[in-house]
């Protein structure tokens, strides 16, 4: 008979520890990553009719004179503004007109962002949300219009100071609108945009960024005639930097971000006034300017990435960043602060990395030299059962095997361990409330995907076989016999079948039952005949009341998914990097 088999059994309480530290080290890489992401980065900055700079950090608007010199800091939470995205802009009477929401994107949103879908939802404001004008002296807010759908993705806002007429990029909807100060809608270009981004009036023109076209173009901007086009010029700068975001009319010049395949890693070119391309700025590596803003003399950058505040002059020479003099307090320090939180935060993603990484290298040798000799303990078990010239003779009441002992514990530690990561999940979920994020959840899947796995065992555990002289039988879990002759039972060295279940064999250090007793019992005694190939004995698996390959399958998916949605951030903006999605 030919025993020869390189299939091995896994210890169930290895794999348990493997899957736990290493489902524990990638949930805190992705944990300590996403907390790095949300460390408040620089937005949007605006000037305000009375010259005042205000510039976004986070959930704050720091005011300040042009010189550098800190006015106020806002809190928009004394706004009731929280989560805000996109721009805002000032009313001539220095009234602010921000967006109010509670949306957050959920995965699909995510890959719709990066596949630069267009946003179809239309719904209207709900009570208390949307566009709002507040006055920043009072810090109250009313709402600005209900006209137009919620806000609910990247948008820019002008506002004409003369007439406080309003121009909004409704970026992800390809719309541009014009509303009086009133918040009624004057006229709207709902066609030949790809997502538009930063708006600039200049007298009665319009200039849009047409991010998707890789243009800028100029439209009428007066209500009769809004929307006809007046001129438009290609804005690219390498193969990849083809994505124009924001812009700024510097003098007789045009300055233009314009990003790689992943918004990102943005360089700030200089255009002439005839569109004729000029240099590139001397920004840090990675940089993400959100922003730019023209005063009488210089210009600022706000950089998301780098947590700089540029200052350049008007021939793009770079000069101290802005209100860099006073380090301890105001924008900068907070700047500094948040980038060394950030840098901190993604080492520890980082250090989770790279102790997977280590951890698994040494598994993975240990294993190669296992299984090599796992494979001669079995060679050597093999050559036994061959040499063994007759099965040995059974009493009347025949021999029952039970599962080892480190099993049976299993069964109640099993239980034990689920009981506690169900308490734990819970606890999450009490502490972090209203906070529960999709990704919390993900996490704590971890919870019914040890359970899958670990249930397939523990009702293996609690089979007892018996061997007799003319036949082998299973008691069930349930308490159930089931019995067959030896010459119907269909084997290999990793299990034997009898009726639909699917009893492990195992290997010799990590079998479910006494690995050397079993193939003394079983082996001399079945048929060579009704030996199985792996392909036909995952047959007989996968209709086992056991369910374990269908659980081990299961769990793979689960895994596959758990992966994809906490490296989302990272997978999606590798797609779009690559153009996959494009």
């Amino acid at each position: 008979m030919d025993n020869k088999t390189t299939n091995t059994a896994v210890n169930p309480f290895v794999a348990l520890f493997i899957i736990i530290v290493f489902g524990g080290l990638f949930g805190f890489k992705y944990y300590f990553y996403q907390q790095a992401v949300n460390v408040p980065k620089l937005n949007h900055i605006k000037a305000s009719p009375s010259g005042d700079i205000f510039i976004r950090l986070g959930e704050e608007l720091y005011d300040y004179t042009p010189s550098g010199e800190l006015n106020r800091i806002i809190n928009l939470t004394e706004l009731n503004i929280a989560d805000h995205f996109g721009g805002f802009d000032f009313f001539s009477n220095g009234d602010i007109l921000i967006n109010r929401d509670e949306f957050l994107p959920n995965f699909k949103d995510r890959i719709d962002t990066f596949r630069r879908e267009a946003n179809t939802n239309q719904s209207k404001p709900k009570l208390g949300l949307g566009l709002q004008r507040c006055d920043l002296t009072t810090l109250t807010c009313t709402l600005f219009t209900d006209q137009i759908p919620m806000l609910q993705s990247a948008f820019d806002i002008f506002i004409d100071t003369i007439t406080d007429d309003v121009y909004i990029a409704d970026t992800s909807r390809h719309h541009i609108r014009k509303l009086d100060n009133n918040g009624n809608v004057l006229a709207e270009i709902t066609s030949d945009l790809a997502f538009p981004n930063q708006l600039w009036l200049e007298d009665d023109t319009l200039w849009i960024i047409d991010t998707n076209h890789h243009q800028i173009k100029a439209v009428k901007a007066d209500t009769n005639t809004f929307g006809t086009l007046i001129e438009e010029h290609k804005t690219t700068l390498f193969d990849q930097h083809i994505w124009p975001s924001a812009f700024t009319k510097v003098a007789n010049k045009w300055w233009v971000s314009i990003s790689n395949n992943a918004m990102a890693d943005a360089k700030i070119v200089t255009y002439s006034q005839h569109w004729k391309k000029g240099k590139s700025l001397d920004l840090d590596n990675n940089a993400d300017p959100i922003s730019l803003l023209a005063l009488n003399d210089k210009v600022l950058i706000t950089d998301a990435n780098q947590y700089a505040l540029y200052q350049f002059d008007f021939e793009g020479k770079r000069l101290v960043d802005f209100a860099s003099e006073n380090k301890t307090a105001g924008i900068q320090s907070t700047l500094q602060s948040n980038k060394q939180k950030a840098a901190q935060l993604i080492l520890w993603s980082d250090y989770c990395l790279w102790a997977a990484i280590a951890l698994f290298i040494p598994i993975f040798i240990f294993a190669l030299f296992q299984a090599k000799s796992d494979d001669a303990k079995k060679k050597e078990q093999a050559s036994l059962v061959v040499d063994q010239a007759l099965p040995e003779s059974l009493s009347i009441d025949g021999e029952w095997l039970e599962s080892k002992a480190k099993f049976k514990v299993l069964q109640w530690f099993s239980g034990i361990a689920f009981v506690f990561l169900i308490i734990s999940g819970i606890g999450l979920i009490i502490t972090f409330k209203d906070k529960v994020t999709i990704d919390l959840i993900i996490l704590m899947a971890v919870v019914p995907f040890i359970f899958i796995i670990m249930l397939p065992i523990r009702t293996l555990s609690r089979l007892k076989i018996g061997f007799f002289n003319d036949h082998v039988s299973i008691e069930t879990p349930e308490g159930r016999l089931i019995s067959s002759p030896y010459h119907e039972i269909k084997w290999n060295n990793r299990a034997f079948v009898i009726s639909e279940w699917v009893v492990p064999i195992g290997h010799p250090a990590h079998s479910i039952f006494p690995y050397e007793r079993l193939t003394e019992l079983l082996l001399p005694r079945v048929l060579e005949s009704n030996k199985l190939t792996e392909k036909e004995l995952r047959k007989y698996q996968w209709h086992s009341p056991d369910g374990t390959l269908k659980a081990t399958s299961l769990a793979l998916v689960l895994g596959i998914i758990m992966i994809l949605v906490l490296e989302r951030e990272s997978i999606l903006s590798f797609i779009s990097t690559n153009g996959i999605l494009s």
